[in-house]
């Protein structure tokens, strides 16, 4: 439970950095550094969620599987997670 706690406060720090996001049309350099950067983040924190102990992933070779059902089943079970900033 502590391993989820940790990483559900990880994702939450990230979404308060990258609230606003520009739009979809923006092509700004500073746009772009935006989308970058979330993807940077975002990206190693997916693998550390797919770690996690009950977590509904598949592993085949060096990719993983989730199966859409138990995902939302095991998204039901956390949502009341308590995270602390």
């Amino acid at each position: 439970m502590d391993d989820e706690l940790q990483f559900f406060q990880t994702w939450w720090k990230i979404l308060r950095k990258y609230w606003n996001p520009p739009e979809k049309t923006n092509r700004s350099k500073q746009a772009d550094e935006f989308w970058d950067g979330l993807v940077d983040e975002g990206k190693d924190k997916v693998y550390s969620l797919c770690a996690l102990k009950g977590f509904p992933a598949i592993k085949f070779g060096s990719t993983y599987r989730i199966d859409r059902a138990k995902y939302k089943k095991w998204l039901e079970e956390h949502e009341g997670m308590k995270v602390l900033l």
